[in-house]
């Protein structure tokens, strides 16, 4: 808009044109603007001089402005219904559930405006500014079901509640797998959340957070343990490659927990949950929506490969805890320097050519398994012992 400091500029260079020292296309050239534009202003400034300038001057409203009633109505929605909301979490809902149009920057900046959100300074510097090629590769895996990140999250999700958050996300797609809340985490809801995710298919490496707990606990086994030596048995035993955790994947899982951490509590107030087993019930919907809103290409088809009945149905002797076991003289069977009572069908002996072990469920039952003594081969079978 035309100000008394451009007229001036303007005017300068309108009498060097006037007096024949510069052509018209140098003129506009020397004041930025086209020859068209200098030919409007020239004779705008011959013809009505300075009021022409006051004129142009003058605030003209812009005829795409939103209608005030409309701002208020954005203003209310917020404030009634989605409070605190982070704004792309509420522009979600706003363009989704409530048929808003304008851009996020409009509901940004109208709300920021109305002192409902807080401007927030940039956390970092950009790549172009850094001067970091911004076509840099991400360091991502480029196909679904290439590494799967296992994540273990403690947060206070609804009022005075505080439970963990045990998901799987994929490494290339950022799409979650499977989600879900327990009490504690432990081995048997990390079993839980990798079975749900086998039965999509089989992927190829499982990344593990620090939060995992280091030892099995006396709730969840007998005879104790390491978790993760469980878990590298268990990955093995399906081909599955648990990789090492390093800076760039731990930065992607703190990104997922800090966004769910400012999205999940607000929606399940606004749904009114609080309690885990109706929370868990809204958390199938509930992904969805980050799945679409985060989810990233990949460079190519998923790797997850189905798995057929009869190793769905096999899952259940993967996925628990195996302790390696010892007979002694007697028919008396050892694990961990801990006897194990059972009693045999027909009071059959045990052989002492045959290395067992014990199988423990999360149901709390134990069974004894044997092989071939010295045979890698050789299938582990069940005992016909009950422990």
């Amino acid at each position: 808009m035309p100000t008394k400091v451009r007229e001036a500029e303007f005017r300068a260079v309108y009498d060097e044109w006037r007096g024949g020292r510069l052509s018209q296309a140098e003129a506009a050239a020397q004041l930025k603007m086209s020859v068209r534009t200098f030919g409007r202003y020239a004779a705008g400034t011959r013809t009505r001089g300075s009021q022409w300038w006051e004129d142009q001057s003058r605030h003209r409203p812009n005829g795409r402005r939103a209608p005030d009633e409309e701002r208020a109505e954005l203003k209310v929605l917020y404030t009634e219904r989605y409070p605190g909301w982070n704004v792309r979490h509420f522009y979600e809902r706003y363009r989704d559930e409530h048929g808003g149009k304008r851009s996020y920057t409009w509901v940004k900046d109208e709300l920021q405006t109305a002192g409902l959100v807080a401007k927030r300074a940039r956390n970092g510097t950009s790549r172009r500014i850094s001067g970091m090629d911004p076509r840099e590769p991400s360091g991502r895996m480029p196909r679904e079901g290439m590494l799967i990140h296992l994540i273990a999250a403690r947060h206070e999700w609804v009022s005075r509640r505080t439970w963990d958050l045990v998901l799987t996300m994929d490494d290339a797609s950022n799409f979650v797998h499977s989600g879900f809340f327990v009490e504690d985490c432990g081995i048997w809801s990390i079993f839980k959340v990798i079975r749900q995710t086998l039965e999509k298919g089989i992927f190829r490496g499982l990344s593990l957070p620090s939060t995992v707990p280091a030892r099995l606990t006396a709730s969840e086994s007998t005879f104790g343990g390491s978790t993760k030596r469980q878990l590298a048995r268990a990955m093995a035993e399906c081909d599955i490659d648990m990789s090492r955790t390093d800076l760039g994947l731990a930065a992607r899982r703190r990104r997922m927990v800090g966004t769910l951490r400012g999205r999940l509590p607000a929606e399940l107030a606004a749904e009114g949950i609080a309690e885990i087993d109706a929370a868990n019930d809204f958390l199938p919907r509930f992904w969805t929506r980050p799945n679409q809103s985060f989810g990233r290409p990949t460079e190519g088809p998923s790797v997850l490969e189905p798995l057929v009945p009869p190793e769905l149905s096999g899952l259940g002797d993967v996925l628990c805890l195996k302790h390696p076991a010892r007979i002694s003289k007697g028919n008396r069977l050892f694990c961990k320097n801990r006897e194990v009572q059972f009693y045999t069908r027909g009071r059959r002996q045990l052989a002492t050519n045959r290395e067992y072990r014990i199988h423990e469920y999360e149901d709390g039952s134990s069974k004894v398994w044997s092989r071939e003594t010295g045979s890698v081969l050789s299938k582990w079978t069940e005992v016909d012992v009950v422990s």
